[in-house]
């Protein structure tokens, strides 16, 4: 059986967001006194771990898009093992990192997940490369990463958001 909520921990050079779903699945956003965004659900677990389907797990996952902090041999190796992006060259790859904002997530300072949004910042985004290191599913990563991405001040208003893929 699915537990009755999930959290999951975000962290921005200014902000940290919790996100907890409740069993009823409400979300509640609210600030605090010092002006940062949080989720109120169930509850909220602030602290150095994840608290996700009851099992502590002492990983904190913080999410950049500070593309200086991207392993650009981790995301080519596994995006060269897709069926969409299978044979990208490493240059291509690199610009099309350097052209698009991109979302890494990290544990331990290290990558275990990405997503690129390519958009024009007014009306449409499309999703791509989005994948999470194997080790690192069923956390919540996926989740932490979706909801970093949908509520990115620059990707709020658009009237398009598009993900294409044969296997989602």
């Amino acid at each position: 059986p699915q537990p009755p909520w999930q959290t999951s921990t975000v962290s921005f050079p200014t902000v940290t967001c919790v996100n907890v779903l409740s069993q009823a699945g409400q979300i509640m956003r609210s600030s605090n006194s010092s002006g940062d965004a949080r989720w109120q659900g169930a509850f909220v677990i602030v602290s150095q771990y994840n608290l996700i389907f009851g099992n502590l797990i002492p990983v904190q996952y913080e999410v950049s898009t500070n593309p200086d902090r991207f392993d650009i041999d981790l995301i080519h190796g596994f995006l060269g093992s897709t069926y969409w992006a299978a044979n990208m060259p490493r240059t291509v790859l690199e610009k099309s990192i350097r052209h698009a904002l991109c979302f890494g997530v990290f544990a331990d300072a290290k990558q275990v997940a990405f997503a690129r949004v390519i958009t024009d910042y007014a009306t449409f985004a499309y999703l791509s490369d989005l994948f999470v290191l194997p080790d690192h599913r069923g956390r919540g990563v996926s989740k932490l990463l979706m909801r970093s991405i949908l509520d990115h001040p620059e990707l709020q208003g658009l009237r398009r958001f598009v993900l294409a893929t044969k296997d989602a």
